[in-house]
């Protein structure tokens, strides 16, 4: 479990991102909202979901080791996604026994949009989900991956700044070795307040079936009160950095 610090970095060798990490302290405090709760916000997160090509060169560990699961981080921040949807299911309940199923089917009941006809195989995809989670009465949320093959991250923020950045609460790979869960995160203030669901597979035998995909989040929050995550959060700080240094013709990419 980690703290992302994510900057922009040596933007003449075209890297926009990088990555870092601090301890994991296992409970966390936020008391800054980015604004009120509305029953109105559209429901849902915006799914970004990156097939990677074969060629794809992450450090190779089984199960994925700290650096595995940033070289995907890294990875998302300094490239497009092959497309995106509104995932209005927020379900995170996803299983699939080799990695040659269809995204679709991994998706399950969270599939809308393109995520509902994308038949090509799991393989080595990144989804990446991200929005307001809408925190109805402050207190103390529990967050905690049940399974996460190959690995998954839960970020959680005050603000939406960089892309990756904020605070890693939960983080769990497909056998547990890099995790401490369940993350417990004190909400001061009701509020919405920015998430990142971040997860990733890679495919364990180019061309083959070995290996299977999943991602099992649950957050429980206090009291019994209902939780709903949100698409409608304000335009990311620092998005105007990134965006000149794509008109000086670097590769930049837009999260949302």
């Amino acid at each position: 479990m980690r703290v992302q610090k994510g900057l922009v970095a040596l933007l003449s060798a075209g890297v926009l991102f990088t990555a870092t990490s601090a301890a994991f302290a296992g409970s966390f405090t936020f008391g800054t909202p980015i604004r009120n709760v509305n029953l109105a916000d559209p429901q849902g997160l915006t799914e970004n979901v990156y097939h990677l090509p074969s060629s794809f060169d992450a450090p190779s560990a089984s199960p994925p080791s700290e650096a595995t699961i940033n070289t995907f981080v890294i990875y998302a921040a300094n490239h497009s996604p092959t497309y995106s949807f509104v995932n209005t299911n927020d379900g995170f309940h996803w299983a699939a026994s080799n990695d040659n199923t269809q995204t679709n089917t991994l998706f399950a009941a969270d599939a809308n949009g393109l995520g509902a006809t994308d038949t090509s195989q799991i393989r080595t995809s990144i989804a990446d989900a991200i929005g307001g989670l809408e925190v109805p009465v402050a207190g103390t949320y529990t967050f905690s991956f049940v399974g996460a093959d190959d690995a998954a991250r839960v970020i959680i923020g005050d603000s939406f700044s960089i892309p990756g950045t904020g605070t890693d609460v939960a983080e769990l790979n497909y056998n547990g070795s890099v995790s401490t869960t369940p993350g417990t995160v004190n909400f001061t203030k009701p509020g919405v307040y920015s998430i990142e669901v971040f997860w990733f597979n890679q495919a364990v035998v180019l061309g083959g079936t070995s290996g299977g995909a999943g991602l099992t989040l649950n957050v429980t929050p206090p009291n019994g009160s209902s939780l709903a995550y949100t698409t409608s959060i304000p335009e990311p700080v620092g998005m105007g950095l990134i965006a000149l240094a794509g008109m000086s013709g670097i590769s930049s990419r837009r999260r949302r």
